[in-house]
């Protein structure tokens, strides 16, 4: 293995300084049993899959050094005095994973959990904040709503202007024929209907009539027809 920089430190002094719960995790979600643990240093620039190329290296209540690397922990050496004489293993000579430590427990231990005063808490919390959430996803909700009230009658009259415009650019002329047409009286139109009648009786038979009384004129020189 590559020697690597080691520094002393705390949690502070690592990549996880922002993260102050993550030692809690690593004493509770791997190991069988919940142990204390405390940071001794980090490597630098090591070798592995963590995000930070960091190995996080800690010494557990027993007196054992563990890695941390990407949500996995590796079990370095098993005493300081072994660390410093051989240095450490890596991959460790044991691995664990995040939650492990809950495989194997029973029911009894579950209920011990779930009624433990540091999960009590968390689940008043948890709790609050859906609540929090849902006061505020309802006022919302109220805002969307009558914005749409108001906008809706507003849109509609909107529409309305448009498609009386579009009917009236759409609409044809009014030509003069329909015009005079339908602005004929009744007399005019009579009139008007009698005298085609007349034109059409006297092309077909012209030797009936001398003279049309209608229209005054002559048809034949004997005989005259009343229209």
């Amino acid at each position: 293995m590559e020697k690597c920089n080691f520094r002393v430190g705390s949690l502070k002094d690592t990549s996880y300084e922002d993260e102050p719960d993550i030692l809690e995790e690593w004493e509770q979600y791997y190991l069988r049993e919940n142990m204390k643990m405390e940071v001794i240093g980090v490597f630098e620039e090591f070798p592995c899959n963590s995000l930070y190329a960091e190995l996080v290296l800690m010494v557990c209540e027993d007196g054992k050094v563990f890695a941390y690397e990407d949500e996995q922990m590796h079990l370095v050496a098993k005493s300081l005095k072994e660390l410093f004489d051989y240095g450490l293993q890596f991959p460790g000579i044991e691995q664990y994973y995040r939650g492990q430590s809950f495989e194997d427990m029973t029911d009894a231990e579950w209920d011990r959990v779930k009624k433990s005063t540091k999960e009590v808490a968390v689940k008043k919390q948890h709790q609050d904040m859906l609540e929090h959430m849902e006061e505020s996803y309802l006022i919302d909700l109220a805002i969307i709503k009558q914005r749409l009230q108001t906008e809706q009658p507003s849109r509609m009259s909107s529409n309305k202007e448009r498609c009386g415009g579009n009917r009236r650019r759409n609409m044809p002329k009014k030509s003069s024929t329909w015009s005079t047409h339908f602005n004929m009286g009744e007399d005019d139109f009579v009139k008007g209907n009698h005298k085609l009648k007349h034109h059409r009786r006297h092309k077909q038979s012209p030797q009936k009539a001398d003279l049309c009384q209608t229209c005054v004129r002559p048809v034949s020189t004997t005989t005259s027809v009343l229209c």
